[in-house]
């Protein structure tokens, strides 16, 4: 199973970017758009595993403060369209600890440089670039989830197979 651990998000959080997506919409952008359901921010891509108890067991061991989310800023790369969160330093702490928590266990996982941003649209086209508007919105993580992804009927589906609270 393909696994990742990530930050679930609020519904404020959620409609602000189902709101900016529609605006992408209006501007004639089109591709994959994540769907409400799969709204998160990623803090570790695990790629295939067959069994998560080694995550799990992990990430049992994580300790984390409540973490101040707010949407700012949005990009591209290549055709992947995104949101960004304004700076937050227990959000880069906490991704530190968490890597540093799967280091310690030997669980592999990808290495690149953590980029706070929130996918919302894949393999856009338009005729032009467009400016994302990003809806403003906030939110305290407390929350973080090993997730599954599998397709379902044709579906990109994410399924929380475990959380840890913070503090």
């Amino acid at each position: 199973m393909r696994l990742f651990i990530a930050i679930p998000f609020s519904d404020d959080v959620k409609s602000a970017l189902l709101d900016s997506m529609e605006d992408l919409k209006a501007k004639h952008v089109f591709g994959n758009y994540t769907r409400e359901e799969n709204l998160h921010l990623t803090l570790a891509f695990l790629g295939e595993f067959d069994d998560p108890s080694a995550v799990i067991a992990a990430m049992k061991d994580l300790s984390f403060p409540p973490i101040p989310l707010t949407l700012h800023g949005a990009g591209r790369f290549g055709d992947l369209y995104w949101v960004g969160l304004a700076h937050s330093n227990a959000l880069l702490e906490t991704v530190r600890t968490l890597r540093r928590t799967l280091d310690a266990r030997g669980i592999r996982y990808d290495h690149k440089k953590f980029k706070p941003h929130i996918t919302v649209l894949r393999r856009a086209v338009s005729a032009e670039p467009v400016r994302i508007k990003v809806m403003p919105a906030s939110m305290t993580a407390d929350r973080i989830c090993l997730m599954s992804s599998s397709v379902v009927g044709g579906k990109r589906t994410y399924t929380e197979l475990f959380s840890v609270h913070a503090w």
